[in-house]
């Protein structure tokens, strides 16, 4: 394009919009001249200086266009600092760029804004940087947030604060998983704990339940590409960390961004069964069962306990389900039905024969089993004593109301002849559009846990490398002096 077209199409510009400068002047030397790119960008950044407010937010669009590329970064940093560096405008217009996902270019251009305010450290007040970091972070660009609120924090000669931590470790443990099952990162397990240690306080108290969620997604992740032998490893060391989470803080939800976490169920979907199983009790099974808001005579959980007078039909039972074989009402007395209570008896002839035991239960929501009126199992309960009032810890939804959970029995406490499986199933809250439960006891069954490898450090770092390694090393020891297994 001859030069005096350019200082024509320039003059002519001076006035004009974005959108006019880019469709009636520059479009058609674009469409049929390579150099019609260069004369808009330098139509665009003219604009840009004299109004970085208004042109800066079209950047991530003109890129994605291609209009402008990532290599005129260093043209509009400059542009829009313009105005000196104290000039406000660059975080804000960075915190667009994130908003955007131009994680790059939000990154940039607050380094070159601090480069350029480099000998004024109060040049940008820290929430500025906290905003963009908010930011990156809603897009997933975790790995920026953590590096901006570090730069940010050395450039403002101040510490991390309190809140630019909790925004990391929140916002890194809800992603913990997704980022971990969709693409191969452990940035949810690490960087949470990061942003924790780099406030140099007490740890976090969701330490071990971001571990649990990060590793069950990189189980998952690393099954889906067939590394099947560190894929358990990952479970078995989300099941750990989820139990620790659990025991710590009174029965709160051990799991994974999916609360219904089973590491059994897993492993033995992932193994295709638990081997040569018998069932005692099969699904679909006649139960005896009293529904109500109120908990049973006590007893009720031992064979000699008459339950005749309770109803009676086949699983799955609970109400609000299409599925379910034996349903009843929502409400009773007035109140909605918080609790189901369920016995089964069955008979063995020689417990030591029966082998090991597995228990393949589907509730909604909470569950406690008894054998023999011994309580043998909790899941999704609190571990507190069980009144009227007990609620299940969270709701369990979708897909995963007919997911089994798998729950290893004690064999030993058969007896010859009648025994009694009782199990009583607690609602999230009265409010609960529907109610199941269903179960399989199994004899002679294999654990999936059974036989697990030994979590030790050096099996971790040998069988995850990084993944295991880069976890701080104040939490990795945390999570394998426990003495939970």
């Amino acid at each position: 394009m001859p030069d005096d077209h350019r200082d024509a199409i320039l003059d002519l510009t001076k006035g004009a919009s974005l959108e006019q400068t880019a469709d009636r002047y520059v479009k058609p030397y674009f469409e049929t001249a390579g150099d019609g790119r260069d004369l808009f960008r330098r139509v665009f950044l003219r604009n840009l200086a004299a109004n970085p407010l208004r042109f800066a937010f079209e950047i991530p669009v003109l890129k994605r266009n291609g209009w402008m590329a990532d290599d005129d970064d260093a043209h509009i940093a400059e542009a829009l600092l313009a105005g000196g560096p104290n000039d406000p405008k660059a975080p804000a217009i960075a915190e667009g760029y994130a908003k955007e996902g131009e994680a790059g270019s939000a990154i940039d251009l607050c380094r070159r804004a601090m480069a350029a305010a480099k000998d004024d450290p109060l040049a940008f007040p820290p929430r500025e940087f906290r905003k963009v970091a908010a930011a990156l972070v809603k897009v997933e660009a975790f790995g920026e947030a953590f590096s901006l609120l570090v730069e940010a924090a050395d450039f403002s000669q101040r510490r991390l604060l309190t809140e630019d931590a909790y925004l990391l470790e929140g916002a890194a443990a809800y992603h913990a998983r997704l980022l971990a099952r969709d693409g191969g990162s452990l940035a949810g397990v690490h960087l949470s704990a990061q942003a924790r240690e780099a406030l140099g306080g007490s740890p976090s108290p969701y330490r071990f339940l971001n571990a649990a969620r990060g590793f069950y997604g990189y189980g998952e992740f690393l099954h889906k590409a067939g590394e099947d032998g560190k894929a358990t490893l990952c479970i078995q060391l989300a099941h750990l960390a989820g139990e620790i989470h659990r025991r710590a803080e009174g029965g709160q939800p051990p799991p994974s961004v999916n609360p219904a976490f089973d590491a059994r169920s897993l492993l033995a979907a992932w193994s295709g069964g638990i081997g040569d199983a018998d069932p005692i009790i099969g699904f679909g099974s006649e139960w005896r069962f009293s529904a109500g808001h109120q908990r049973p005579p006590g007893g009720w959980t031992q064979p000699e306990f008459a339950a005749a007078d309770w109803e009676s039909g086949a699983a799955p039972i609970g109400y609000g389900d299409d599925d379910l074989r034996t349903k009843f009402a929502k409400s009773k007395g007035g109140r909605s039905v918080l609790h189901l209570f369920a016995v089964r008896d069955f008979e063995i002839a020689d417990p030591a024969a029966a082998g090991p035991l597995l228990a393949a239960v589907i509730r909604d929501d909470g569950l406690v089993l008894y054998l023999n009126g011994m309580e043998v199992a909790r899941e999704n309960i609190p571990d507190l004593p069980l009144v009227g009032e007990t609620h299940a810890l969270w709701a369990i939804g979708g897909d995963m109301e007919r997911v089994p959970v798998l729950v290893p029995l004690p064999a030993d406490l058969l007896k010859p002849g009648k025994n009694r499986l009782a199990a009583e199933v607690h609602q999230f809250d009265e409010n609960s559009t529907d109610l199941a439960f269903d179960l399989s006891l199994l004899k002679n069954a294999t654990d999936p846990m059974a036989g697990a490898a030994e979590l030790t450090d050096e099996a971790l770092s040998a069988g995850l490398g990084e993944a295991w390694t880069k976890v701080p090393e104040a939490l990795r020891k945390e999570i394998l002096a426990s003495p939970i297994r």
